[in-house]
C-alpha cells in the first residue's frame, strides 16, 4: 500500500512527459514562421515565412523609397502615419516599378526579393490549400503567422480610402492590360482569396517573396 502513491507520481510524470511531447509536435508543426528577417531601405525589419519552397515576407512592406534612394509614390490610409505603421503603405502598380526596373533603377522590394506574379500567388494558395479557404488558413489557420493586415485600399482618380480593417488588396507584379493588373483580396470575414484585375492607378499593398 505505500508504493501506491510512488506509483501514481510516477504515472503522472509519464502522463505530463507525454502531453509536452504532443504539444512540441503540434507546435513543430503549425508553426512555420522563420526567424530570419529581411530589411528595407530604411531599416525596417520584416519576419519572414516559409510556405511550400516559398519564402515570403510575414509583414506588409512598408518603405518610401527605392534602394537607389529615389522615392516612391505611396499613401497612408487617410494620410495618417499611424495606419501605416500598423498596415504598411499603399502602393500603385506603377510604382512597383516592374516593367522598367535596372539596376541603377531597382524595384520596390529589397535586394534578392521581388513582388509576387500571379503564378506564385497561385503557388502559395496551392501550397495552403486552395484559394476557397485560404483566407481562412493565412487568417487562423497553420499559416496564420503570415500575419494579414486589413490594410483597405486607395482611388486615387476618386481620392478615396476604403475598406480599412476589413480588407486587404494585394497586388501581384503580373500586368492583365495596359490599364490593369492581377491582384488577390481577402476580407476579415472571407473564407476564400480572391483572384480579379484592378486599375493600376489602385493603391494596394504589397508583399514581397525571396527570388
Amino acid at each position: 500500500m505505500n508504493n501506491i502513491p510512488l506509483l501514481f507520481h510516477t504515472m503522472n510524470i509519464f502522463h505530463n512527459k507525454f502531453v509536452f511531447l504532443v504539444f512540441c509536435l503540434v507546435i513543430g508543426v503549425t508553426k512555420v514562421i522563420s526567424q530570419e528577417y529581411v530589411s528595407d531601405y530604411h531599416g525596417n525589419k520584416y519576419r519572414t515565412i516559409k510556405i511550400g519552397d516559398q519564402i515570403w515576407m510575414a509583414k506588409n512592406l512598408n518603405v518610401t523609397h527605392y534602394s537607389n534612394g529615389k522615392e516612391i509614390v505611396s499613401f497612408c490610409y487617410d494620410n495618417d502615419t499611424a495606419y501605416c505603421s500598423k498596415y504598411g503603405r499603399l502602393y500603385t502598380w506603377g510604382s512597383l516599378n516592374i516593367e522598367n526596373a535596372t539596376d541603377s533603377m531597382p524595384g520596390i522590394c529589397p535586394t534578392n526579393w521581388h513582388v509576387p506574379s500571379d503564378a506564385e500567388w497561385d503557388v502559395m494558395l496551392d501550397t495552403i490549400g486552395g484559394f476557397r479557404n485560404g483566407g481562412n488558413i493565412l487568417r487562423r489557420g497553420k499559416y496564420s503567422d503570415f500575419n494579414l493586415r486589413w490594410g483597405g485600399n486607395y482611388q486615387s482618380e476618386l481620392k478615396i480610402f476604403s475598406f480599412i480593417d476589413k480588407k486587404v488588396y494585394f497586388w501581384s507584379s503580373s500586368t492583365f492590360s495596359s490599364s490593369a493588373s492581377w491582384m488577390r483580396m481577402t476580407g476579415s470575414n472571407m473564407k476564400n482569396v480572391n483572384r480579379s484585375t484592378a486599375p493600376k492607378e489602385y493603391a494596394f499593398s504589397i508583399r514581397c517573396v525571396k527570388d
